[in-house]
């Protein structure tokens, strides 16, 4: 896990070497309940950041992401709600 601040950015990158994944067979559907990486991914957006996720079958998985830091002006300003795209996950830049 990495952590640093980078301009005025918060980065986060988690990255593994394990089975890894297609990120583009990923079944988020009410029946199977899995919504973490789409929660995840909201959740950066929400804070107009952005979300990279890049993982392939038997190479393992990198998920980072970079988040504004907010100016203490805008540290008073009223939070929005995220955009919620429940069902789709597209890998890569965002």
């Amino acid at each position: 896990m990495e952590l640093h601040r980078k301009d005025s950015h918060l980065v986060v990158v988690v990255a593994d070497d394990g089975a890894g994944f297609d990120p583009f067979n990923i079944q988020n559907t009410p029946e199977t309940g899995d919504f973490g990486l789409v929660n995840l991914r909201d959740r950066i957006l929400s804070l107009e950041g952005k979300f990279t996720l890049e993982s392939k079958p038997r190479w393992g998985t990198r998920i980072a992401d970079r988040v504004p830091i907010p100016s203490p002006k805008a540290a008073n300003a009223k939070p929005t709600a995220p955009v919620r795209s429940v069902y789709q996950l597209n890998p890569g830049n965002r």
